[in-house]
Parts: C-alpha cells; structure tokens; sequence
C-alpha cells in the first residue's frame, strides 16, 4: 500500500517524499525537519523505534530508490538490507519524537506522562 502510494506521488511529480507513522504522539515539526533534511545526504532516510527494531517513519526521493519493507516488527533490519543490497546511502533519524511510538497499552501512560501541565486538555 505505502509503495503504491509512493508511485502515485511519482506520476504526480513529487520529488520526495516522508512516511511517518501515525502512532508518533511525541513528534515535532523539528523531527519531520531532520528526517527531511537528511535526504541532503543520503538516499533513504530511516527513524527507528526505542527498540531499534522497526521503522517509524523514512524520507526517500523519488521515484522510490526501493520498495518500502513495513511487513512487521523487524522492519528496520528489512529496510537496511534492502538499501544495502542496492547500493543505496542510508542515514538513521534518531530523535526522541521519531522514536516513541504507541504500541503498548503501557505506553498510553507514558503519552500522558509527557503532556505538558499547563495544557487545558490535561485531565
């Protein structure tokens, strides 16, 4: 599904494009910066999750240099073997906003936990 998209993206004239999960609740607009920016220096871009296991999000230019590998919980090793095998530059995005992901129902708290006090939402 994410690699029809990317060639949708393609045929629409998209130079590049991101793929941020969307169970990041702890993301900035410094985070989708960083992942962007390193497609300056690399071919593929890839934020791992607090595990090191799968991926959570990666910028690529376009057309895709290779297909998308988010077939399960060992994503990222999929990903880096796939860019390996093509020859491809590859940076890793370590950013905390990247990196926590709400896959647990233990980390739910942890999302409340890092809410800000003063936020009128707070309960």
């Amino acid at each position: 599904m994410v690699d029809e998209a990317l060639l949708h993206l393609t045929a629409r004239g998209a130079a590049a494009a991101l793929v941020i999960m969307g169970d990041l609740p702890s993301l900035t607009a410094d985070d989708v910066r960083a992942l962007a920016g390193l497609l300056r220096e690399a071919d593929v871009v890839l934020a791992p999750d607090e595990a090191g296991l799968g991926t959570n999000a990666l910028a690529l230019p376009l057309p895709p240099p290779m297909p998308t590998r988010f077939r399960g919980g060992d994503s990222l090793a999929d990903h880096l073997a796939e860019a390996a095998g093509r020859g491809l530059r590859v940076a890793l995005c370590e950013r905390p906003g990247l990196r926590f992901d709400v896959d647990q129902p233990a980390d739910l708290g942890r999302v409340s936990d890092q809410r800000d006090p003063r936020d009128p939402g707070r309960s």
